[in-house]
Parts: structure tokens; sequence; C-alpha cells
């Protein structure tokens, strides 16, 4: 995939910059929209995997840690159920 990238990208990169010199233009545009382009693809197209998916388990912990705690989840209160009436 990335060579053929490279070479449309090439292309369309100097055809602009041919219609840019056409209409007056400073050709440079084509040039910087060409990198731009190729750096978001080739840079923001595919991040580099994740090392560990955490859970919602350890986000809790590391935040009770980070807080001066245990490590271990806070307790929460139950909340108090009262009885459905008829």
């Amino acid at each position: 995939m990335t060579t053929k990238f490279n070479i449309a990208l090439i292309i369309v990169t100097l055809v602009f910059g041919g219609i840019l010199i056409l209409a007056g233009q400073n050709p440079i545009i084509a040039l910087i929209a060409g990198g731009l382009i190729w750096f978001m693809v080739r840079f923001l197209w595919s991040p580099p995997p994740k090392h560990k998916d955490f859970s919602d388990r350890d986000r809790l912990e590391a935040t009770s840690r980070a807080m001066g705690g245990s490590g271990a989840p806070p307790e929460l209160p139950k909340p108090e159920l009262h009885e459905k009436k008829k």
C-alpha cells in the first residue's frame, strides 16, 4: 500500500503544482499540501499497538493509589431499597 500511495501522491502533487503554475500561483502550496497529506497518512493512519488494555478495576485501583489509598477500590454505599406498595 505504501509504495502505490507514495507514487499516487507524487503524481497528484505534481499535477496540482502544474495547475497552480498555470493559474499563476506559487507551486510551493502543492508541495506543502502533499507533505502534510503524506505525514498524516504515514504517521496518524496506523498508530502503534497498545501495550495493554486497562479495565475499569485497573483504573479505579490506580486512582485510589494516586489519591493516597491502599489500591483497593473504595466501598460504595448501597442505596436503600424501599418495598413496593400495592
